[in-house]
């Protein structure tokens, strides 16, 4: 088993909150220690916390996260937008044409971000 599966399956295993970014190949987390959020690249299983507080590996983040609770979240664009796309495909249903266009606005600048990313 790969290195990225054996990661991906503790963070959902775990139900710790996470972000995978299949593009460069890291998980973000909320870091155990500050809750601020942390990095790792699933390549090589090295992880660090954005405010320093600490780092490690896999191996180092399953023995940790056995003595700690986490109750934080990160931010994930994926779930986000489902849950905007959703609230839009509801409201729409109520047949107000302003929810529709702006619905279609919205859907266009985010196809355009995505195009230019």
């Amino acid at each position: 088993m790969s290195k990225e599966r054996v990661s991906l399956s503790f963070f959902k295993d775990s139900k710790i909150d996470y972000f995978y970014d299949n593009k460069e190949k890291t998980i973000t987390f909320p870091c155990f220690k500050c809750e601020s959020h942390a990095i790792m690249n699933v390549v090589d299983t090295s992880w660090n916390c954005s405010s320093g507080c600490s780092k490690g590996n896999i191996f180092e983040l399953i023995k940790t996260s056995k003595e700690s609770i986490i109750e934080k979240s990160v931010y994930n664009p994926k779930k986000e937008f489902k849950r905007i796309e959703y609230r839009f495909n509801k409201l729409s249903k109520t047949g107000n044409k302003e929810i529709e266009e702006l619905r279609d606005i919205v859907y266009g600048l985010i196809n355009y971000y995505k195009s230019i990313v």
